[in-house]
């Protein structure tokens, strides 16, 4: 099934008979009109994806950070974190850490980060 198949599903769900014509012709006689809602159904169908491919395929990183000040901000990392899994030293002992909004504080100067993203 294509995207432009299900955005036709969904627009008969919702009774949008100018939308399922749309995507049945891709013609319109006033397309500014359904822009915005072409639009905010691409955009949910994106998003839908997204969050079934993360509950599905866990993306998993692990990264090594020298700590200036005990303070690692999100910035630094590869990918965004969702989740912080584990801080661990070189020698792959728990550090002690808090884990914040924007950054983790560690007492120590090298670490070992594994995160969700």
């Amino acid at each position: 099934m294509t995207v432009k198949n299900i955005l036709k599903l969904v627009s008969a769900l919702l009774n949008r008979k100018d939308l399922v014509k749309y995507f049945d012709t891709q013609s319109c006689d006033d397309y500014e009109r359904i822009k915005e809602d072409v639009e905010t159904l691409l955009t949910s169908y994106n998003i839908i994806c997204d969050e079934v491919a993360t509950m599905y395929l866990k993306l998993i990183n692990s990264e090594e950070f020298v700590v200036e000040d005990g303070v690692l901000t999100y910035d630094k990392f590869r990918y965004n974190p969702i989740t912080i899994i584990s801080v661990k030293d070189l020698k792959n002992r728990d550090v002690s850490c808090r884990i914040l909004h924007t950054e983790i504080r560690v007492n120590a100067t090298n670490v070992v980060v594994e995160y969700s993203y």
